[in-house]
This record gives C-alpha cells, structure tokens and sequence, in this order.
C-alpha cells in the first residue's frame, strides 16, 4: 500500500489537538501564553540546588578515590618497600 505519510486517514483527537495548539501559538506568537509564564517556587529551586549539589559531591568522592587507587601511586610505594639485594 501506500506509504504511511500518503493515507488518507482520520486524525485522532489528540492530533486535532495538537494542530489547534500548534494554530494559537502561531497566532499568539509564543507559548509562554499558554502554559502560564509563572515564575518557579523556591521550594522546587532548593530542592533542585541540592541534587545538584548531591551529585557534585558524589562525584568528588569518586574523583578521589580514583585519585587514591591510582597504578603511578601503587608503583611508587611498593618500589619504596622493596630492599635492593
């Protein structure tokens, strides 16, 4: 048959939907119209800052621990155990 773009289908209501969206936001000239430019409650911005803040840590205790085991620092101290015979 013909390939999926050509048929001749009825749209869904979802579809629909998006074509009028997509129709008001062209006529209004941005969405910020439509989902309600409000500003972001402190709440949320605290909670996000200490993700954030939580994987920066996380990942400086991987950094050091990296640091830690690293194969030049394991080499330097058992050359440093060893006796010369």
């Amino acid at each position: 048959g013909p390939p999926l773009w050509r048929r001749r289908e009825k749209p869904s209501v979802t579809a629909i939907k998006l074509i009028q969206l997509k129709a008001v936001v062209k006529a209004r000239g941005h969405a910020s119209s439509i989902t309600g430019d409000q500003p972001v409650p402190v709440d949320s911005l605290i909670v996000a800052v200490c993700v954030v803040a939580m994987f920066v840590v996380f990942a400086g205790v991987l950094f050091w621990g990296d640091m830690q085991t690293r194969p030049k620092q394991l080499a330097q101290q058992s050359t440093a155990k060893r006796r010369a015979f």
